[in-house]
């Protein structure tokens, strides 16, 4: 690459790749590829069983939409320009065409890592508040706030972008400090919500008397939510802390300049495996969206009877034919049937 090459503010990024990183050009181009498919298909399947099922169009969902939607603009978007940037890499075709696609692919991919990240602090926020507000959280946490909330985030997120082209520097203070204010806040709610759990399970133990506490179905709907987040938490942290790592790596020299970049490289190709572990992570905990989703790929038959079902047939009482009329007004084979009625529903949704 010429001396005389100027790409903006990402100059010293495309002459490194263009000297270091051109052996790993292809394995990039490669790792890119595969990962496409998967985060495609399967954070389309999210956005689509929660479109049809009206079961999941609850509001905090709304939270796990937006994340798969900048989940999928990363599978369909970001990856194939990074694909782009490696092949152009790799055939030397154009200096000025691998800083046109590098300059997209860095904003675009700052815009949807972020909205990705500010979802799931959003969304722990959220969890907070229903545990906070109790009562309260459905006339406060209104459907349309939410919505709105999601698009504040994209917002900010494209505004925040505009930076990258202006200072790097700045840009990557910008970074860390989203990423430590996300933090914060995220640990924040995560330490008050255990508060207050373990303030209910001490009271209930006490009103229940020994009483099982599975009982209250409510508050372990809620605690599995919130063990959801966690996991996703977990999940950010490991795939989020080398690229924050390495933009807090110095650059003075060549050296520094070196162990940054690949530090920051290999951060960004976890930051985009990501997108496809959310989607596997949503399967894994949340057992409305996996069923879902094996409806709508056809993994289970559309005609079969849950457990339940077939546990209710076997409480039927006989039938004969001098107490049939009144064996099928009992109030018990009533409930019996709607039963059956209910899981048929179910299982051909």
């Amino acid at each position: 690459m010429a001396n005389n090459f100027s790409c903006g503010k990402l100059t010293d990024w495309v002459n490194h790749s263009n000297t270091y990183l051109e052996r790993s050009s292809p394995i990039l181009l490669v790792v890119f590829a595969m990962l496409i498919p998967p985060a495609a298909i399967l954070n389309a399947l999210v956005l689509v069983v929660i479109w049809r099922r009206r079961i999941l169009q609850t509001t905090s969902n709304l939270f796990l939409r937006n994340l798969a939607l900048s989940d999928l603009a990363v599978a369909i978007w970001v990856l194939p320009l990074l694909m782009t940037c490696s092949a152009v890499n790799i055939s030397h075709i154009s200096e000025r065409i691998i800083c046109n696609v590098a300059n997209v692919a860095s904003v675009s991919s700052h815009i949807f890592g972020s909205v990705s990240f500010l979802t799931m602090t959003a969304a722990t926020v959220d969890r907070y508040l229903a545990l906070y507000l109790h009562l309260r959280y459905t006339a406060v946490v209104t459907r349309k706030r939410v919505i709105y909330s999601c698009i504040g985030l994209w917002l900010i997120s494209i505004v925040t972008s505009i930076i990258l082209p202006v200072s790097f520097a700045l840009y990557k203070t910008v970074v860390v400090l989203f990423f430590s204010g996300s933090m914060m806040t995220i640990m924040f709610c995560y330490y008050k919500m255990y508060r207050i759990l373990k303030y209910h399970h001490a009271q209930i133990q006490i009103q229940m008397a020994g009483q099982p506490v599975a009982a209250l179905p409510n508050m372990n709907k809620y605690k599995s939510s919130v063990m959801n987040l966690v996991y996703i938490f977990l999940l950010y942290i490991v795939l989020y802390v080398p690229y924050i790592f390495g933009c807090m790596m110095p650059m003075e020299n060549m050296k520094q300049k070196h162990e940054a970049m690949i530090t920051m490289m290999v951060g960004l190709v976890l930051i985009f495996l990501n997108s496809t572990l959310n989607p596997l992570l949503y399967c894994w905990r949340q057992m409305e969206i996996r069923n879902a989703i094996k409806d709508t790929v056809g993994w289970r038959p559309a005609m079969c009877m849950t457990s339940e079902s077939i546990r209710s047939l076997r409480t039927y009482p006989p039938i004969t034919s001098k107490a049939s009329s009144n064996t099928l007004s009992s109030p018990s084979t009533i409930n019996n049937i709607n039963n059956i009625i209910q899981d048929t529903n179910i299982t051909h949704q």
